[in-house]
């Protein structure tokens, strides 16, 4: 049997913001879990340089639903956060994740005041926000598992 491509109108554009390859290769190899059907997750990887405009550079509008998992290193807490704040209110319907190592638990409450849904410390936490995730692409008129 031929697989056909998905249908474009069912693909979520996956944004990843880190300095090196650990969040996107964990992303590729969970989003066949994380993601319902009929979605599909394409997976882009932005460098930390180019966070400020790798937003709009990559397939993110206001309207649609995305997924963006922001690293956020200690020694630039304040820079994320800005950026964070700044995310938020351009792209409301982007789910934020931040993928932060290392933060006091003060911190990680400052970053949940930013509209984060989800911060989690290792890549190996993703599968955990599978409910969430689910939830978030649900269609209506269709159950949540």
């Amino acid at each position: 049997m031929i697989d056909l491509p998905p249908d474009p109108s069912s693909t979520c554009c996956w944004l990843i913001c880190e300095s090196g390859e650990r969040w996107a290769n964990a992303a590729r190899r969970f989003a066949p879990q994380l993601m319902p059907p009929p979605w599909v997750a394409s997976i882009v990887s932005a460098r930390h340089p180019a966070r400020g405009s790798a937003i709009s550079a990559h397939r993110v509008s206001a309207e649609s639903r995305s997924v963006l998992l922001w690293e956020i290193d200690p020694v630039d807490f304040s820079n994320a956060c800005d950026s964070l704040a700044s995310i938020a209110i351009e792209y409301p319907n982007t789910l934020r994740l931040a993928a932060a190592s290392g933060l006091s638990n003060h911190r990680r409450m400052m970053i949940s005041e930013l509209a984060v849904a989800a911060t989690i410390a290792n890549p190996e936490d993703l599968p955990s926000l599978t409910g969430m995730l689910h939830a978030y692409f649900a269609m209506p008129g269709h159950l949540i598992d």
